[in-house]
């Protein structure tokens, strides 16, 4: 078993779980506990900025050492624009929440022509990592996504 912790706009619950449990059924109890707040299918767990996919057990992410599992619940939004932004150039882009940083790599990449592995992405001067959501850096509607080339010798 183990002791999860839910963090929500609407409060906190705590539960047990056992480690054999799915991440969708986790996202069950979450709806037990929080009734007029759904999470589904369309929703997203985090843990540590990583996207925890619904058919996985919480097992099989090495949640057994831990004594207690601290979950962020963040609602799947609606996609928004960002404006990619470098020295000479800059795009407005459509991204959700749970895009990742690599993804959006890929985004440039077929509108500018540069490869991906020689772009540096950053948010509010930090430097964002490939596996991470885009939410992860607080990347809302408007948000300014700097995008630094360094060529890299192939």
């Amino acid at each position: 078993m183990i002791h999860v912790k839910v963090t929500t706009n609407q409060g906190l619950s705590e539960f047990s779980m056992p480690l054999s449990a799915t991440i969708f059924q986790v996202k069950q109890k979450i709806n037990e506990s929080f009734p007029n707040y759904i999470v589904g299918s369309e929703e997203v767990l985090f843990y540590n900025g990583q996207v925890l996919d619904d058919d996985r057990s919480l097992e099989s992410y090495n949640f057994r050492d831990l004594v207690s599992l601290n979950l962020d619940v963040t609602l799947q939004q609606p996609k928004f624009y960002i404006l990619a932004k470098s020295f000479n150039k800059e795009t407005v882009m459509k991204v959700k929440p749970t895009t990742t940083v690599s993804h959006l790599k890929d985004k440039i990449e077929r509108k500018w022509g540069i490869f991906k592995d020689d772009l540096i992405l950053a948010h509010n001067h930090e430097a964002m990592k490939d596996d991470f959501p885009l939410s992860y850096y607080n990347v809302h509607a408007n948000s300014i996504i700097e995008v630094v080339t360094q060529y890299l010798s192939r």
